[in-house]
């Protein structure tokens, strides 16, 4: 019963809002709620092009990122005597600045602004990715310019419209189940959720291909490039083990290496620590 036009400023300002106070942001699932909302006023064809309208607030996010929490995700992460350091453990921030370092590096090694736009695109199109978490540190600890992450915004906007569509047909699909189930059609219920492969057959070639291609394509290398990166540090991390085990065979003797350090993403990219 909600007009179209004041759910869609209602979901502009809120998610601004809750973007701003990143807390916020993971006690408020907007974006599920502004999904079935969409689903029930302009079904799955039309729905995944306003809701991708309307997440290009996320250009905003940025700026704001970028402008006001530079410092406080530099302390949260880097610093040992930052006031913010403390709200983390320094077991996760060690392991968060592996991740830092590495993505750091690899953003730097693309060079051109369409190269970093692209791999903007690959972090919002993946799977297991969150939007808020990836501006966040897209904004704060990278060297990517303003025009990289708008244009792989934007782009996403279009690229992303199947995996959009995908996530609409399951929410109907559920939506559909639960209310027959609620109707009292308990035994329809989970055949309503059924209908949404029947769904999927009737997806266009051109949607399928773009989705297993830009999804597919994306979530691997995101997520390969993860387990690239800790592989790297726990080899790492194995190698100095046995060195010390090399030095010191029985192990009770004080043996006093140098610490392994960690690099910040800054200090990985050729800045002095």
């Amino acid at each position: 019963s909600i007009p179209l036009w004041t759910a869609c400023c209602g979901f502009i300002f809120i998610d601004v809002l809750r973007k701003a106070f990143p807390l916020i942001y993971f006690l408020c699932p907007l974006g599920s709620i502004m999904v079935i909302y969409l689903c029930d006023r302009m079904g799955s064809v039309t729905g995944p092009i306003l809701y991708h309208a309307l997440k290009l607030n996320d250009l905003f996010t940025f700026w704001l990122y970028r402008r006001y929490y530079v410092n406080i995700a530099n302390g949260i992460i880097d610093g040992e005597g930052s006031r913010w350091a403390r709200y983390m453990p320094r077991e996760m921030r060690m392991a968060l600045l592996v991740l830092d370092r590495g993505w750091n590096m690899r953003f730097s090694a693309a060079a051109g602004p369409l190269r970093q736009a692209v791999i903007v695109m690959a972090w919002t199109l993946s799977y297991y990715m969150d939007d808020m978490v990836n501006t966040f540190w897209l904004a704060t600890r990278s060297t990517v310019p303003t025009v990289s992450f708008m244009g792989g915004t934007i782009a996403c906007a279009f690229v992303g419209y199947p995996k959009t569509h995908l996530k609409f047909l399951t929410m109907m699909a559920a939506s559909d189940a639960i209310s027959r189930t609620h109707g009292g059609e308990e035994e329809n219920g989970f055949g309503g959720f059924l209908g949404f492969f029947e769904d999927i057959e009737r997806l266009a070639v051109w949607e399928v291909v773009i989705f297993v291609v830009s999804a597919g394509a994306a979530t691997c290398y995101v997520h390969g490039t993860h387990v690239v990166l800790v592989y790297g540090e726990v080899s790492r991390a194995f190698k100095r083990w046995l060195m010390w085990r090399s030095v010191d065979p029985a192990g009770d003797t004080a043996v006093h290496l140098p610490p392994p350090t960690v690099m910040s993403g800054r200090q990985g990219l050729g800045e002095a620590p």
